[in-house]
């Protein structure tokens, strides 16, 4: 058995043996920053920094993994949900009635439109994405755990009623 470790390196497991070419791979198996594919006979696990949980309030639904927009969460809570620290959470444009906290360690995107790949794809002055907190309080909270690795971006933030922060409250946030 081989083991994976940090850095941009690739390592190629064969895989064609020893009992393992008929079980399911999981999350579990490879850790949650390591991208696995299959060539052949063998399987390529890359390091990767985090995970991209994906949200799409029109065609998502919450008992889905996220793990691309074919199988994305409905609502920014549930991928905020899934996420750990390291991960992007990316959603696609609507609207969101909701009030959520931010995850330590965890980046929200919006802007976009629900095919792309890579973040620099995204267009978030085209495809609005709007958090509509319905004047039931502060739209979004950044935990007092937060550090300079959580983060908001691409999104319209609106509605929020609050005496402090009906936006965004943060207090002992960096």
């Amino acid at each position: 058995a081989s083991a994976l470790h940090g850095g941009s390196q690739e390592e190629r497991l064969n895989i064609s043996g020893g009992g393992h070419e008929n079980e399911p791979l999981t999350r579990a198996d490879v850790g949650v920053h390591h991208r696995v594919r299959m060539r052949g006979s063998f399987l390529t696990c890359s390091v990767i920094a985090g995970m991209v949980i994906h949200v799409n309030g029109a065609t998502g639904d919450n008992a889905n993994d996220g793990a691309d927009w074919a199988t994305a969460k409905q609502t920014v809570a549930a991928g905020l949900a899934a996420a750990t620290s390291g991960d992007e959470v990316w959603v696609a444009a609507g609207t969101y009635a909701e009030r959520i906290t931010l995850k330590d360690g965890v980046a929200l995107y919006g802007g976009f439109a629900g095919n792309e790949t890579e973040l620099s794809q995204r267009n978030w002055a085209v495809n609005q994405t709007i958090l509509d907190g319905r004047q039931g309080g502060t739209v979004v909270t950044a935990p007092q755990t937060a550090t300079a690795t959580t983060r908001i971006d691409g999104f319209t933030i609106r509605n929020g009623k609050a005496a402090n922060g009906g936006g965004i409250y943060c207090y002992n946030s960096p």
